[in-house]
């Protein structure tokens, strides 16, 4: 749901950056529809609306490197072209562009792997959406569709592979879902969803990690799954729905690459995480508490055509599900999901020349089984670790309410837990995206055991604590509550919301947050 509305002319000659004239090419701004008042449409929506009025926008092109390459400010004439020329020949470049209205940033765009070539025109659709604030993706899913397994795939599409429909009732307070393997790319520079080339085997509730190639490794899932009303964990799996194989999707030739895992073992729940050097670690997972693993296994992509798994020797501490993982160093650090009291909630794991090895991390203040929340390295402060969210288990191993107090700060390096504060709401089975601004923002998920999905949208700042996302007209919400959706930061301070559990049932919409990079 977009427009085409300012055209922007860009001379290739290779000149020096500050020389103005009227040649070249042009480049499309499509402006997204900002999600106020009513949903994300669920289908496709050619409704135009009216474009914003810009005084003027400012132009960068960066190198891979993230150098400056070309930097430009130009006042914008309404109903008239905007002339920009003497942009520097240049390849693989980085663009961003940012809207300026009534002297502060309003709307923000960009595109990746520019080449400019002098004597050469190239075209090249931006795809503006309005700062703090959501914007509604350029077109939903093909389907509708609820734990997909998403990442981004090098710079320039999010990979949307999987994640299921919901097929019936079976019984009072039960819905069955099945799996799909449908896969929906989006293009980062353009804001369209298209189809991408399905799956081999349709997943639901799998994992997704981008691999410093860019290609894109989904390990396991399921086929289907419940949901329960009832007072233990509310996501029914069978064992034999449980999927012992992973896929690697390869975006230069637009296929799947599907492969057993080891000893044909099925992972669900389970955390993957990226390892600094370039390996993906693989640990944990069940179909519910009383299944919940100890092993884990390690994945290279150097390692044959498109990579293999090795099982570790050595095992978590305590078997953990729907723990959470982050690369620190050379290794990684695990937080939560632990079944067992008695056991420590954090441990690490070093790797060595072979595999690696797992070891507890004694802390107090953080009890062992917390599940299902998010972490991640705090931005500007990389000894720390922020836990938000999930839910803890009573003395019965049955899940507590999730509560807005379920926050804690780990420091590496002093292995001690502080309190940042209390969460503007509850959420449980989210995921956290960093942005531009070096802030970490915490959208939708469910707000309670009965799987609710909440429309809240809220960032951590590292200078204070959590607060509302505030576009400067008040908080911001999602334009629909959604759990169980993608959420995917790309290039340009933005993070991709798609698809998940609304009120009414599985979303195709998506929406866009835009955050205003810390430079400006």
């Amino acid at each position: 749901m977009r427009i085409n509305s300012l055209l922007l002319m860009v001379s290739l000659l290779s000149t020096a950056c500050g020389y103005d004239q009227d040649y070249g090419t042009h480049m499309g701004l499509k402006f997204a529809t900002r999600a106020l008042d009513q949903p994300c449409p669920e289908t496709p929506d050619q409704a135009h609306t009216s474009p914003p009025t810009l005084d003027s926008l400012d132009i960068i092109l960066k190198t891979a490197d993230g150098s400056e390459h070309c930097k430009k400010h130009v006042s914008v004439s309404s109903g008239k072209a905007v002339s920009i020329g003497g942009i520097p020949a240049g390849a693989d470049l980085d663009l961003e562009v940012m809207g300026i209205e009534s002297s502060k940033p309003s709307w923000a765009g960009g595109a990746d792997g520019i080449d400019i070539v002098e004597g050469i025109s190239t075209y090249q659709d931006v795809f503006m959406t309005s700062v703090q604030d959501m914007s509604c993706t350029a077109a939903p899913l093909e389907e509708a569709r609820i734990f997909m397994a998403s990442a981004l795939a090098g710079k320039t599409r999010v990979v949307m592979a999987g994640g299921a429909t919901e097929t019936s009732e079976c019984g009072p307070g039960c819905v069955e879902y099945t799996a799909s393997a449908k896969v929906d790319i989006f293009e980062v520079s353009t804001g369209a969803v298209h189809n991408g080339v399905k799956l081999h085997t349709a997943r639901a509730l799998a994992s997704a990690t981008e691999l410093p190639n860019g290609q894109v490794l989904v390990v396991g899932g399921v086929s289907r799954f419940r949901i329960e009303q009832d007072k233990g964990f509310p996501v029914k799996i069978d064992e034999q729905d449980l999927l012992t194989s992973f896929e690697v999707y390869l975006p230069d030739e637009n296929r799947w690459i599907e492969k057993p895992l080891p000893d044909n073992v099925g992972r669900v729940f389970h955390s993957a995480v990226l390892l600094s050097d370039g390996r993906v670690l693989i640990t944990g997972g069940g179909t519910s508490i009383e299944t919940a693993r100890d092993d884990a296994i390690i994945f290279d992509p150097t390692a044959e055509t498109t990579g293999t798994f090795t099982t570790l020797a050595s095992h978590l501490n305590t078997p953990r599900i729907g723990h959470a993982s982050v690369a620190v160093n050379e290794g990684a650090m695990i937080f939560g999901g632990a079944i067992m009291p008695t056991k420590s909630a954090v441990e690490e794991f070093i790797p060595d020349d072979e595999t690696g090895v797992f070891s507890e991390v004694p802390v107090e203040g953080i009890a062992s089984n917390l599940f299902f929340h998010s972490a991640t390295i705090i931005p500007l402060r990389p000894d720390e670790v922020l836990l938000a969210g999930g839910v803890f288990l009573d003395s019965d191993f049955a899940p507590l309410d999730p509560s807005v107090a379920n926050t804690r700060v780990y420091s590496i390096s002093k292995t001690e837990i502080t309190d940042p504060g209390a969460m503007a709401k509850p959420r449980w089975m989210y995921q956290m995206a960093l942005l531009a601004d070096n802030t970490i923002l915490l959208a939708g998920g469910f707000a309670d055991l009965a799987m609710t999905p909440s429309n809240s949208v809220e960032v951590f700042d590292p200078a204070t604590t959590f607060r509302l996302a505030d576009g400067g007209a008040g908080a911001v919400f999602l334009s629909t509550p959604r759990a169980g959706n993608s959420c995917v930061a790309f290039p340009g301070g933005r993070v991709l919301l798609m698809g998940g559990m609304g009120p009414d049932g599985i979303l195709a919409s998506g929406e866009v947050f835009t955050s205003i990079p810390s430079e400006r």
